[in-house]
């Protein structure tokens, strides 16, 4: 197998007797005071409330790598999602006459009155 991706044997057991580097040694310690710290605040903060939360606890830790560590563990913020219109209008039914034509311009005051039902969210 060595021979065939092309390193020797000896490079393939160093790699496998190697310890891992610092970067992966602290990712495994960051990686759980994330995650504590992401399910402590209802699993809502994301990776940049997340940063700000960790420094004002003392912990130096950069944005990137918060962000970083939140795609590896596959957490995220808590997501704005579509607006849900309850609202639906029936095709079907019968639709009130057009008593103006389309034509919304009044001659005089007091002549004209119209109303618009729009869905307002609340």
């Amino acid at each position: 197998m060595c021979r065939l991706l092309g390193f020797s044997e000896r490079a393939y057991y160093a790699a496998k007797v190697r310890h891992a580097c610092a970067r992966a040694a602290t990712d495994e310690v960051h990686k759980i005071m994330n995650k504590c710290e992401w399910m402590a605040n209802y699993s809502c903060y994301g990776a940049r409330r997340l940063h700000k939360h960790l420094t004002r606890q003392r912990y130096p830790i950069a944005r990137c790598t918060v962000a970083r560590l939140m795609k590896i563990l596959d957490i995220r913020g808590a997501q704005r999602g579509k607006k849900v219109f309850t609202t639906h209008p029936d095709k079907t039914a019968v639709q009130p006459p057009d008593l103006v034509k389309r034509d919304f311009t009044a001659q005089a005051p007091d002549r004209l009155w119209l109303a618009d039902i729009t869905y307002c969210s609340t």
